[in-house]
């Protein structure tokens, strides 16, 4: 029988570091599994679904710009992407396409594994409203935070996560603010955790090295500040939050933690990640000397 199919949705790809993790875990566990690349543009998405629906895909990950587009067209949510209103991951069951997503796991075993932080009774600043975001955010209110502000750019956009979020939890004071705005300053600085969702600082984003998404005025000692960009390993923003004295955590953990979740909905078996991470850690280093 021919191995089955696994992959991933996203344009672009070329800086992918899923393909390495899962044909790690693959290899190393000996899986009757191969990991494809699926380079797809917004307008191509509905065909791409279609394509998947073919004998022998097992399902997807799914990343940048298709989260939140490719709910639609799947033909049922796990209770996660719902509340979410985002899919980062496809699993095929039977006949069916089912979305999940498990971004908001994989940040919280990031946070308090490697953060050392529960998120419970804690104040929490958000940047960016997007599918990241959300499930941040929603899985930041099942941990019962005292307090949750989102700043966006686009204040409308983060009005209407924030009204999303606060429907799941009565009790949790939620707030949008616009990034850059005056109210922002003041959140960052009584947060005890601030997240960076915005690709601000990726290093293949045209904003470039020097983008921050908040000024490192605002930010405190006793802060834990994550940025969920991976590449590179350490953003100009997490630069100049350490050498304030935070605590800062890359979104590597992020992205490998979810994708041990995804990796066990799709095969039953656990990702290898102390075999997976320094792999994908010199990978990244490597990218970054040859820059």
């Amino acid at each position: 029988m021919p191995p089955l199919t696994l992959g991933i949705f996203g344009y672009p790809l070329a800086h992918s570091l899923s393909p390495l993790m899962y044909e790690m875990a693959i290899e190393h566990l000996h899986l009757s599994f191969r990991f494809q690349l699926y380079e797809v543009r917004p307008q191509d998405l509905p065909a791409a679904v279609q394509e998947i629906r073919a004998p022998g895909v097992h399902g997807v990950c799914v990343t940048i710009p298709h989260k939140e587009t490719i709910a639609p067209l799947l033909d049922g949510l796990s209770e996660e992407a719902q509340r979410v209103g985002a899919v980062n991951l496809v699993h095929r069951d039977g006949d069916r396409l089912l979305g999940h997503n498990t971004d908001g796991i994989g940040f919280l075993r990031s946070l308090r594994e490697e953060g050392r932080l529960d998120p419970r009774d804690r104040q929490v600043l958000i940047l960016g409203a997007g599918g990241a975001a959300r499930a941040v955010a929603s899985q930041l209110f099942q941990e019962r935070v005292l307090s949750l502000t989102i700043a966006n750019r686009t204040l409308a956009r983060a009005q209407a996560l924030a009204t999303r979020v606060e429907e799941l939890s009565a009790g949790v004071k939620v707030q949008a603010v616009s990034l850059g705005g005056p109210e922002v300053a003041q959140a960052a600085e009584e947060a005890d955790l601030i997240v960076n969702t915005t690709s601000l600082g990726l290093a293949h984003s045209k904003g470039g090295d020097d983008a921050l998404p908040l000024s490192p005025q605002h930010i405190r000692p006793t802060q834990v500040v994550m940025d969920l960009v991976y590449n590179p390993l350490e953003t100009p923003f997490l630069r100049l939050a350490r050498e304030r004295g935070a605590k800062t955590l890359g979104g590597l953990g992020m992205l490998i933690y979810q994708g041990a979740e995804n990796f066990r909905i799709w095969t039953g078996s656990e990702l290898p990640v102390e075999l997976v991470r320094p792999r994908m850690e010199a990978a990244l280093k490597e990218a970054a000397h040859g820059a």
